[in-house]
């Protein structure tokens, strides 16, 4: 039984988020989950090849602040706010087809963001 290509027929059709500390975390899923977005900290070296692989755009803390870090989970709550929170509510809201999000970690502010309502 090929319990990984059972997993991505059910999956056809469905859009995907990446939450999580490195861009890179998601590199190995791309075969199996059609990811839109990637929310991550750091943006290295990788972050373009990781972006044009898998076809989804960066937001990244490290990209928009330009300062290198040892990134923690913790960290991720800083996507949720200020400019690069309107950026991933416009992404979103943008895409027509409903959005699963494969979460690193739950974070406070991801939580919130989970709580927003949703439209009908």
């Amino acid at each position: 039984m090929n319990i990984s290509g059972t997993w991505k027929g059910n999956q056809v059709g469905r859009h995907f988020v990446w939450l999580g500390q490195r861009a890179l975390g998601c590199a190995g899923l791309h075969h199996l989950i059609d990811f839109k977005l990637i929310l991550c900290c750091d943006y290295g070296l990788d972050a373009e090849l990781v972006s044009s692989t898998i076809g989804a755009p960066i937001i990244s803390v490290e990209h928009r602040s330009g300062v290198r870090e040892s990134w923690s989970n913790f960290d991720l709550d800083r996507l949720f706010v200020g400019e690069m929170a309107s950026r991933i509510h416009t992404a979103l809201l943008n895409h027509i087809e409903k959005l699963y999000f494969v979460a690193y970690c739950s974070t406070p502010g991801f939580e919130n963001l989970a709580l927003e309502k949703q439209p009908d």
